[in-house]
């Protein structure tokens, strides 16, 4: 199972991850043509996550790009920089089209927003553009902005069968690369694992001021913590 960690902001970081031998990161950009500004702070320049690229030698940067459609220039954005790793949001509206220009160009493309919650049927979990797009990598936030979102969903499925179930999900799993984001502790880390055997990894997402508004975040030095107890025991 791979980790995942988005909105790194510095070098300093992205070394850190790298030591705890993580094989993804995510930066997300700040683009002035942006249609969809993330709210949060944690965003770096074209520049800046160009650098922190040059400065790892095994851990992949996934650019981030808070766009709602994939233009020409943004395609050529992509080629100019040698992007390999893009991240776009699931109401992106990607067609056939552009998925054909990733994979002809080697792009990987990871897909974020997509929020797991109590109500949801499971084939809401794959947005549409995806369907027949296996290759691509799928995030999904499990009950986000709840206090405790794994109890809570292990909670509802175990008393509302109506409710979406745990072998809903690793159904999905067997068919597409689906990567689970949650409030994560060491001990949910390895109930996750065994509960979803087929899932591909865990995403955690970085806040430096953890509130009940900002989902399913941690501060890094937490997240590296997690890791690190999970990887030795």
């Amino acid at each position: 199972m791979i980790y995942k960690i988005d909105r790194i902001v510095t070098i300093e970081e992205a070394l850190l991850c790298e030591e705890h031998k993580v094989p993804f990161i995510g930066v997300c950009l700040d683009m002035s043509e942006a249609i969809c500004q993330p709210v949060h702070l944690r965003k770096v320049n074209i520049e800046q996550a160009l650098e922190i690229r040059s400065r790892l030698s095994s851990t992949k940067v996934v650019f981030e790009l808070p766009i709602l459609k994939m233009t020409k220039s943004h395609f050529q954005f992509l080629r100019d920089y040698e992007i390999d790793y893009v991240q776009l949001f699931s109401n992106v509206g990607l067609e056939e089209k552009d998925l054909q220009n990733l994979r002809e160009a080697s792009i990987q493309l990871f897909i974020t927003g997509q929020d797991i919650d109590p109500d949801d049927d499971p084939t809401w979990l794959i947005p549409p553009f995806l369907e027949a797009n296996i290759e691509s990598n799928i995030q999904l936030d499990i009950y986000p902005y709840s206090y405790h979102p794994w109890e809570q969903f292990l909670g509802a499925a175990a008393k509302y069968p109506e409710c979406l179930q745990t072998h809903e999900i690793e159904a999905i799993a067997k068919n597409y690369n689906l990567i689970l984001g949650t409030n994560f502790t060491v001990e949910n880390v390895k109930e996750i694992s065994q509960t979803f055997p087929s899932v591909k990894g865990l995403f955690f997402t970085i806040e430096d001021e953890i509130s009940s508004t900002t989902g399913n975040c941690h501060k890094l030095s937490e997240i590296l913590e997690i890791i690190k107890k999970v990887s030795t025991t």
